[in-house]
């Protein structure tokens, strides 16, 4: 079980480079979560659920901390939590898009040669043929989901600079 180490991607994958530019405050907690989602589901003692438990946790962690914060009404924080999960799937578009290939150097919180999760995943499941589909359809999903992160905080600001006019804005911050 490993995960790919700063996103380098695959180089026969389409954009090779997309996990590359994911913003690098993001990358060093994505693959935190992810290893701890590994370590967390090896309790259940199913290999498969061990090592889907990375990618599961490495996901779930945004989209829990979105409810969070729409709970309580912060919608900067949700735009922010939606373009940590793009940079997730973002993460995982080369990662899932190498499973055939292993190209990727991985790093492991456990002794011994890594395992490429998305090879033993896609293998078990018998779509290992489909890892460059797999790996194209996270990289859409990233780029959508780090979009609509951005553009929504974009919105969300615009909104709140403008909500009392721009004068009442700028006596509040001392201008």
């Amino acid at each position: 079980m490993g995960a790919p180490h700063r996103g380098h991607g695959c180089p026969n994958f389409p954009c090779a480079g997309i996990a590359s530019w994911n913003v690098v405050i993001f990358t060093g907690i994505n693959l935190a979560i992810h290893e701890g989602g590994h370590l967390f589901f090896m309790w259940f003692g199913i290999d498969f659920v061990t090592v889907a438990g990375g990618t599961f946790l490495q996901c779930v962690c945004p989209i829990v901390t979105g409810i969070m914060f729409y709970k309580q009404r912060d919608f900067f924080a949700i735009s922010v939590a939606c373009f940590w999960l793009g940079t997730n799937f973002a993460h995982l578009a080369p990662y899932a898009a190498d499973a055939r290939a292993q190209m990727l150097s991985l790093v492991s919180s456990f002794q011994g040669v890594p395992r490429h999760d998305w090879n033993y995943l896609l293998g078990t499941l018998g779509f290992l043929g489909q890892d460059g589909v797999i790996g194209g359809a996270f990289q859409v999903a990233g780029l959508l989901t780090i979009g609509a992160g951005f553009f929504g905080g974009l919105w969300v600001l615009r909104v709140m600079a403008t909500a009392n006019g721009p004068d009442k804005h700028l006596e509040r911050v001392g201008a």
